[in-house]
């Protein structure tokens, strides 16, 4: 699944599905029909869906009449000048997020740059969510060629809080400036509801649509999309914790596990990319101690090596690092790198003298940029005043 040209209209984006040509005067009906966002977990029609920079929001339920008209005017399709301008510009409203990605070439893709965010989670009140909307407006400032953003989880502090949510959506939607957002889920975005929600982050998936790619039953929080030169799978390593398994019943769980770990290593193998990215919460090797770490290490870190992974992006500490490249547990330039971020003013020092890390820096926000091109893999990490701090580069 790729990346292409066409106004897919969320902070997050659906990539494929929704890529017809809407008129614009069917835009701004919707827009006139719905000019707030339903509660969760609302989705709604199809139609308006293009109109809306995520789902949740406020306590606002349309009239049917109003949902009917909607479905009646996408039937007709009358024509009409596309969301996007001539120029390939936006021509929406700046409340509603367009998505306008690089067209499907070799000239667009020839250095595709990515900016990757670690966890956005509030150290306490969720108005420090200003400080996280700077830090990405000025990444995207500094780096204009971005054509994504990515993020790999802990996005609020309590997954269940529908205040935190628009608290977030108000803050960093607006800041990402209506490129493509694509997540994983971290462990705060399932929380209360875990076990009568069956584990899954109910609300994260309520305000995001990802592409719906991956195994049956956990679509959207595994999938996969390509992205110039580089492959990407996001993975949810929450269920990696024995409090957040996929079963409660262990012969069950054992055979969900079994068959996700298909999807990911026939979707690694698959790919005809020169790069291979995996992006998930959790560390296979982290700065302190994790529930996660070693079962990670046990079952997916040999699927990486085996189908050539590359660049593994995690967040959960909100610190900074940096592996060395790692291939059966070993410095090897051949192996698999592993890169930590954090965008959040709730931040920890490091203390890790690990013999993994090459890099590790507390203490701070930053963000990453990542440039892919068919013959090289580069990684720059700046702080939130974008001073350029640790830099990695790996050739073909």
């Amino acid at each position: 699944m790729a990346i292409q040209d066409g106004p897919v209209g969320k902070m997050s984006l659906w990539i494929a599905s929704l890529r017809s040509q809407r008129p614009q005067r069917f835009h701004a009906v919707c827009r006139l029909l719905l000019p707030f966002r339903p509660p969760l977990p609302f989705r709604p029609p199809l139609p308006c869906r293009p109109l809306l920079p995520c789902r949740p929001l406020l306590s606002f339920r349309p009239p049917l009449p109003c949902l009917l008209l909607c479905v009646l005017l996408a039937a007709c399709g009358a024509d009409g000048p596309a969301a996007g301008g001539a120029d390939g510009g936006s021509t929406a409203s700046p409340a509603v997020a367009i998505v306008s990605a690089v067209a499907d070439s070799p000239e667009a893709f020839e250095r595709s740059v990515v900016l990757y965010f670690g966890d956005m989670q509030p150290e306490g009140s969720i108005k420090e969510y200003g400080e996280t909307a700077r830090l990405v407006a000025s990444a995207l400032k500094a780096h204009p060629d971005a054509g994504a953003a990515l993020q790999c989880g802990d996005l609020v502090n309590a997954g269940d809080s529908p205040e935190e949510w628009d608290a977030f959506l108000a803050a960093v939607g607006p800041a990402l400036g209506g490129i493509p957002f694509m997540t994983a889920p971290g462990n705060h975005e399932v929380t209360a509801y875990a076990k009568e929600s069956g584990h899954k982050p109910r609300y994260y998936l309520d305000v995001f649509e990802l592409p719906e790619n991956g195994p049956e039953g956990y679509k959207e929080e595994y999938y996969s999309f390509d992205y110039g030169s580089a492959h990407y799978v996001s993975l949810s390593s929450n269920y990696l914790d024995p409090a957040e398994s996929y079963s409660d019943d262990e012969a069950e769980n054992a055979a969900i596990a079994a068959e996700i770990d298909r999807w990911i290593e026939d979707d690694l193998a698959g790919t005809d990319k020169p790069w291979k990215i995996v992006m998930m919460h959790h560390p296979a090797f982290p700065l302190g101690g994790t529930g996660t770490a070693a079962a990670m290490r046990a079952r997916w870190i040999p699927l990486f090596e085996r189908v050539g992974v590359d660049l593994l992006l995690v967040g959960h500490e909100h610190s900074f690092m940096r592996s060395w490249p790692l291939l059966g547990g070993a410095e090897d330039e051949n192996g698999i790198v592993q890169v930590m971020g954090n965008a959040s003013e709730k931040n920890y020092e490091d203390d890790t003298a690990a013999d993994f890390v090459a890099f590790a820096m507390g203490g701070i926000s930053g963000y990453h940029a990542i440039a892919a091109t068919p013959d090289s893999l580069a990684v720059e990490m700046f702080d939130k005043n974008g001073k350029a701090l640790d830099y990695w580069e790996k050739t073909k």
